[in-house]
């Protein structure tokens, strides 16, 4: 178990560090800054990610599940800023511009909510705030820093580069994600029947909905927003699983099988809303061929 404990921890930082990096490295300041001029765009999805999904979290918590479960599902409310945003906008043909400036402010949110709030939330179980803001500014910020840096600095090398780092970001998360499923495939297995898989599949729901809802008039700014809070912020969960509940392993294990629920749920989303995408924008194409004259 050592063993599969310092592979779980290698990976983890490997997935968290190189996602981190490799959005730096594919963005500039600019980007960052720009989509972030109108507040008021940005407003609802802070309150679907940081208001409406925790509340959701609090209340499935209640349910009569198992406490690490409930622990588990505490953590994925209070992670918002998923790294794999602006490719699930990609695929979906959505606001990619809009998707950058909601995913970098919920990632700097997160690092500021989690600690605050968590241990609110947690109650009986010790968590170290400051701990949690330095192993997230350590394993999140920093890296995302870095990656601004070479970007603008050195952008030919940087650009030649950032497909390596985010193919090591792709294949740790789904290593991790099959090492946690095959080494917690009982525990996981013991999840049916006890409302855990309902809780994910609940709270992935509340937040897809709820960012749909409040994500704007537009079709392409309310399926970002919908994305974006709809998949968690597996960085920052990992990083509160390890580093607060390291000895209790059935936490880890019900994020892992969140991650591969969610991973699953999120680019299904993406999927049909660029069908129905091409679907309306085909018809507007044929529309003035058909139209009487």
């Amino acid at each position: 178990m050592d063993d599969i404990a310092q592979l779980q921890n290698l990976l983890t930082l490997t997935f968290v560090v190189s996602s981190m990096l490799a959005m730096g490295m594919g963005l500039t300041l600019r980007q960052i800054l720009w989509p972030l001029r109108k507040v008021r765009r940005l407003i609802f999805p802070l309150i679907a990610s940081f208001v409406v999904v925790p509340t959701a979290a609090i209340l499935l918590a209640r349910l009569p599940i198992d406490p690490d479960f409930r622990l588990g599902i505490l953590v994925l409310g209070s992670c918002a800023g998923a790294p794999f945003l602006l490719k699930l906008a990609d695929v979906a043909r959505a606001n990619v511009a809009l998707g950058v400036g909601v995913l970098v402010l919920l990632v700097f949110g997160t690092s500021i909510y989690l600690p605050l709030v968590l241990p609110l939330l947690i109650g009986d179980v010790q968590v170290d705030a400051l701990a949690i803001l330095g192993q997230l500014s350590l394993q999140m910020l920093l890296p995302l820093a870095v990656g601004l840096f070479a970007h603008s600095r050195y952008p030919e090398e940087t650009e030649g580069l950032h497909p390596a780092v985010q193919a090591i970001a792709n294949v740790s998360l789904i290593l991790l994600i099959a090492l946690m499923l095959t080494a917690n495939a009982r525990e996981i297995l013991q999840m049916f029947g006890t409302g855990a898989i309902s809780s994910i599949l609940a709270l992935i729901g509340i937040g897809m909905l709820s960012g749909w809802l409040l994500g704007g008039r537009r079709r392409e700014n309310r399926a970002t927003v919908a994305l974006g809070t709809g998949h968690r912020n597996y960085a920052a969960a990992f990083v509160v699983a390890n580093g607060s509940f390291a000895d209790r392993p059935n936490v880890f294990a019900f994020l892992a099988a969140a991650a591969a629920i969610n991973m699953v749920m999120s680019f299904a989303l993406a999927g049909e809303l660029r069908r129905r995408h091409d679907k309306l924008a085909e018809r507007e194409r044929r529309a003035p061929a058909g139209a009487p004259s």
